[in-house]
């Protein structure tokens, strides 16, 4: 379970990294059980739940994935991490050649994926995914804010004083659920059918800035449209996708390069003399960096045995490709900053009730807007490597208004893309619906039936033993007759 293969083996998607996004951790060695991982259903009652040993890592959810959930016949998997979990699952399915794991379809959590790259969002996402119903996949976060409330306690306890008390927490709230299920049921129900009826008004409402009417075969061609603009830029342009052994040379050989001139620096310079000079960090990150030099060149030489097929300009490829991926990365976080100052634009406008929340809100924006001039600098630095024909013109003010000077490089940019966006969201999200009002009609039969069927189990338990108590009844009652009919004889 702590070995496998992973996307990049950082666990970053777009610019966030996850810490739960790993198959091996080296924090809290020192500790016995640093937590507990649940499953759940989307009703919100734990299913399974299993002690972590060494952090969050896939090897527990995978034990919950394979050995509880596909065994029972569950048809989707809800995570925060699923993009980076099912590939290393899918590592791991020869080591479990028997097990029914795979057959499972994965799904993103919607809150989670808001902070995953575009195309993750589109290619793992519930939302995207026929058959996953009107859930967020976010359900089970209220039994972990629930739970969350017992480390203060159990951590002071023994191992199994702490699992008993957890499991009779896990216990006592899956008993209030189920007593509460037919009026979460219902409830669902009347609110999925409420915003279904927003969700269509919503559709019509984008119609006038559409040339073509919006049925279902336009959305489900905008559908498949996002879906190939996504993959293409999950294989080819992914900040998080590996470099090239040329690249991965470029960078070794000049980092090697680097250290090998600090040695000089190092070799000259006493920490002592560092902090007298108020040099103490240069000469701390000099030491460290110089360190890696052996390194450095031992994967250059194991590269360069890979690259001899290759052309003498590998040096040269591996450059230009560093800088794209340099630039793809920062185009990234570029985006992402755009996104939130426009979001905390609108909480402003919205959202605020006082004076002290807009404070709030405009020193983030002031912080945003410092960010966003250092990202774009950043950018204009890498761009002065390329030929002037490859460099982009940058306008801060544009950028800050979502107008990007790579739209016409990347395909998702541009507005009949965003429009086109725009309306699969809203035509996803429409399906999802559909689809959990029948599945909730579904789950509210089930539920009727299964308890028509317990209370008739339990009439003829209870008739049973009522005819027990009668015949044991008469029995002693016959009994006693005789018993007097003989002492009168006597």
């Amino acid at each position: 379970y702590f070995s496998g293969v992973q996307s990049d083996g950082s666990g970053m998607c777009g610019t966030t990294r996850w810490k739960a996004a790993k198959a091996a951790s080296k924090t809290m060695p020192n500790l016995d059980e640093t937590g507990i991982v649940i499953g759940g259903c989307r009703h919100v009652i734990g299913q399974k739940a299993v002690n972590m040993f060494r952090g969050e890592i896939f090897g527990y959810p995978h034990y919950l994935h394979q050995e509880v959930f596909a065994s029972r016949g569950v048809h989707w998997l809800w995570e925060d991490v699923i993009c980076q979990y099912w590939e290393w699952a899918r590592s791991k399915s020869s080591v479990f050649p028997h097990s029914q794991a795979m057959t499972m379809k994965p799904a993103l959590s919607v809150m989670h994926a808001k902070a995953h790259s575009w195309h993750c969002q589109i290619l793992w996402g519930g939302r995207w995914q026929d058959g996953a119903g009107g859930g967020a996949g976010e359900d089970m976060e209220q039994l972990f804010s629930y739970m969350s409330r017992w480390g203060v306690t159990t951590k002071h306890m023994i191992p199994a004083a702490r699992e008993d008390h957890i499991t009779e927490a896990i216990l006592f709230w899956n008993a209030r659920k189920i007593e509460r299920l037919p009026f979460s049921l219902y409830s669902r129900l009347t609110k999925t059918r409420e915003l279904l009826l927003a969700v269509e008004k919503d559709l019509c409402d984008l119609q006038p800035n559409f040339d073509v009417i919006l049925n279902e075969e336009v959305l489900l061609s905008f559908k498949e449209n996002l879906k190939s603009i996504a993959q293409s830029e999950m294989s080819t342009q992914s900040p998080g996708s590996l470099l090239s052994d040329a690249a991965q040379y470029f960078m070794y050989k000049n980092q090697a390069l680097i250290a090998d001139s600090l040695r000089g620096y190092v070799s000259t310079t006493t920490e002592p003399l560092s902090i007298i000079l108020a040099c103490d960090d240069l000469y701390q990150q000099a030491v460290q960096f110089s360190k890696k030099s052996g390194d450095q060149h031992t994967a250059m030489q194991q590269l360069e045995a890979r690259l001899s097929s290759l052309p003498l300009d590998a040096t040269e490829e591996g450059k230009k490709a560093t800088i794209n991926h340099v630039l793809l990365k920062l185009q990234a976080e570029i985006e992402v900053i755009c996104l939130m100052l426009k979001r905390r634009h609108e909480a402003i406008q919205k959202s605020t009730t006082s004076s002290k929340q807009r404070s709030n809100l405009r020193k983030s924006i002031t912080a945003d807007k410092a960010k966003l001039h250092r990202a774009i600098q950043k950018y204009c630095n890498v761009q002065e490597l390329l030929s002037h024909n490859e460099q982009l013109p940058m306008n801060e003010e544009d950028i800050t208004n979502g107008e990007f000077p790579w739209s016409t490089l990347t395909g998702r940019h541009s507005t009949a893309t965003k429009m086109q966006l725009l309306a699969a969201d809203k035509y996803n999200l429409k399906c999802r619906l559909k689809e959990e009002e029948v599945l909730l009609l579904q789950e509210m039969k089930s539920y009727v039936l299964f308890y028509r069927k317990w209370i008739a189990s339990l009439e003829e338990d209870i008739w049973a033993m009522q005819s027990k108590i009668n015949g044991s009844t008469v029995t002693e009652a016959g009994m006693s007759s005789s018993n007097v009919t003989e002492a009168g004889m006597s």
